[in-house]
């Protein structure tokens, strides 16, 4: 990757007028490696912790999004993965950002990035979403671990940003998992959700650790840790390489008459012989001894997706968390109204809120805790099975009252076709519209409608008023004709687009075959101060706009436009009109030529 950086570096430079090169200098802060298939070894994993943590190293965000992680199927690449755990979440490391979702990690691996989270650890943001195998058989142990690095108020660890979609949460879990929050050592939870039981045989049986004290120790140098205590063949596998003393105080999970249990930053548990400590210190708990006297953690925000029928899990999980978040993204988690109402109570600091493919009968909950004033959410995604006579009044509820100035962003999907009674369609969306025009904090509005007679009636009725922002999930067809007479950020506001087409190119484009009207779009078009079509996926993130394109050669203003054969590709036939494709493609980044195409 040096080289690699080095010769782009090399292509880039070119001489100055006065003879010499530029100093080009590159500062690396985000790697992503999407669904790639190079770091399937371990020596790849242990390459790449070494970049991460090099002492010059500015890197922060590290994603690895559907990553093909192969050799964690066997011991060594196990033991490959903890170790790159413990380099890149060290208390000296540079990353902010870990980004391992549907990657294909087991509960181990959990085990190693949980154990070093709860020390001292600089990353903020964590993602394992769709990433655990076996996680239907496991998940209480790996909700244990997250409980034990991150909402314990013991841990160090300081992240605010977490994504565990996909993992199971049964309500019958959450009870133990309470119990491990109230517990000055939870880690002898854990240990009995491994398996059941507490190892036994020779010198294991069990001591009391100090009430209310956490039991830390220091190891002598060169010490070695075993997955599990005794002298049975059973137990003999010893964990690669020696602990180093000098890094860390090692936590006492449980302490047995010859063995203590240990939490290894970047490993788990390890298992380690009294003889092998050089001293013992006990530190106070933070746990409080009074019930519901709990302290918050730091997390902030928390992604939990396509987990259907765990309603009952994420409401019993957002009780525990819910007055510590400001963002909750929950799609798909077999929500309805009743549950967005507990959600609102327990949740009160909400600033982002989106309850999307979750079909909800009634916003009403939404109404009452905007009105309250319980509510200060600015940005919010909820989706209705049909635009009914009710959800109708609701959301002009919604968007007029006085109350809901803090909405900014609203995202509404609906699935089904409308139920509309003895009131026609138009109208219920010119009811809308007025709500709309009324609303002057409202800057994006994003409207996602699946039927076709819907969005034909929405789009003629809702129009953009105070720079608003407005997107439809619209059919490619009317997409087309869309972009095809859209402001484009990257020209200047006195040139407009049509100015620029080629005067052939504007004929053509009325004699083309029939499609949606445009006249409608660009009058649609022209209060915004952008506009954009979006996915069925799309969030509310505005994204940036692309560079102006550097135009390193001559070409011919709006006014004199070059002769229609050198504008057009070959093959191009003269009743085609505007050349969409052609268009498009010279807005490309580090592109050259003007609009019109290359001259």
């Amino acid at each position: 990757m040096h080289d690699l950086l080095v010769r782009e570096v090399d292509a880039t430079e070119a001489p100055e007028e006065g003879g010499g090169l530029p100093r080009l200098e590159l500062e690396v802060t985000t790697l992503w490696f999407d669904n790639c298939r190079f770091l399937s070894a371990s020596e790849d994993l242990a390459l790449l912790a070494k970049l991460v943590t090099l002492p010059s190293s500015k890197i922060r965000d590290l994603s690895l999004p559907g990553a093909y992680l192969n050799s964690l199927r066997n011991p060594a690449g196990l033991q490959g993965f903890q170790a790159f755990a413990r380099q890149v979440l060290a208390p000296s490391s540079p990353l902010r950002s870990l980004d391992l979702t549907r990657v294909g990690i087991d509960s181990n691996s959990v085990a190693a990035i949980c154990s070093a989270l709860r020390y001292p650890s600089p990353l903020t943001k964590l993602s394992v979403g769709y990433t655990t195998r076996g996680a239907h058989s496991n998940s209480r142990l790996l909700w244990a671990w997250i409980f034990l690095a991150i909402l314990h108020e013991d841990s160090g660890s300081g992240l605010e940003h977490l994504d565990v979609s996909g993992l199971q949460l049964q309500t019958q879990d959450m009870e133990a998992l309470v119990a491990m929050l109230e517990s000055p050592h939870p880690g002898k939870t854990l240990v009995l959700l491994q398996d059941g039981r507490l190892p036994v045989g020779e010198g294991c049986e069990e001591c009391e650790l100090p009430p209310g004290e956490r039991l830390f120790v220091r190891l002598l140098d060169g010490s070695q840790a075993w997955t599990s205590p005794g002298y049975s063949a059973a137990w003999s596998q010893l964990l690669s390489g020696t602990l180093e003393a000098n890094d860390f105080e090692y936590e006492v999970m449980v302490r047995l008459v010859d063995w203590l249990c240990i939490l290894i930053p970047g490993y788990g548990f390890g298992w380690v012989v009294r003889s092998a400590v050089r001293y013992e210190v006990s530190k106070p708990s933070l746990v409080a001894r009074m019930p519901g006297g709990r302290a918050q953690p730091s997390l902030r925000s928390l992604t939990y997706r396509g987990a259907e029928e765990q309603s009952s899990g994420v409401l019993g999980l957002l009780r525990l968390l819910g007055r510590s978040l400001i963002s909750l993204d929950v799609p798909a988690c077999g929500l309805n109204s009743q549950n967005l109402d507990t959600i609102l109570h327990v949740c009160p600091n909400l600033s982002h809120l989106n309850v999307t493919c979750n079909v909800m009968t009634d916003l009403s909950p939404l109404l009452r805790a905007y009105g309250d004033g319980r509510c200060q959410i600015a940005r919010l995604g909820v989706l209705v099975e049909s635009i009914n006579p009710a959800i109708a009044a609701q959301l002009q509820s919604l968007l007029m009252n006085s109350s809901n100035k803090c909405l900014e962003r609203l995202q509404l999907e609906v699935i089904g076709q409308n139920a509309l009674g003895n009131r026609s369609e138009q109208e219920i969306w010119c009811e809308l519209q007025r709500a709309v025009s009324s609303n002057s904090t409202l800057r994006c509005l994003y409207l996602s409608l699946l039927s076709s007679d819907t969005h034909k009636a929405a789009s003629t009725s809702i129009k953009p008023f105070h720079g608003q922002l407005l997107c439809y999930n619209t059919p490619l067809q009317l997409k087309i004709s869309f972009l095809s007479v859209a402001e484009h950020d990257s020209l200047s506001s006195s040139a407009g687009l049509l100015d620029q087409m080629p005067s052939e190119a504007r004929k053509g484009k009325k004699k083309a075959a029939k499609r949606p009207t445009a006249s409608a779009v660009t009058s649609a078009a022209k209060p915004l101060t952008r506009v954009a079509a979006r996915d069925s996926d799309s969030d509310l993130e505005e994204k940036p706009a692309p560079p102006p394109v550097k135009k390193t050669r001559k070409t011919a203003g709006p006014s004199a436009p070059a002769p229609a054969e050198a504008k057009r590709p070959a093959g191009h036939r003269s009743d085609q009109g505007f050349d969409l494709t052609t268009f498009m493609a010279s807005f490309q980044p580090g592109r050259s030529g003007s609009a019109d195409g290359p001259s």
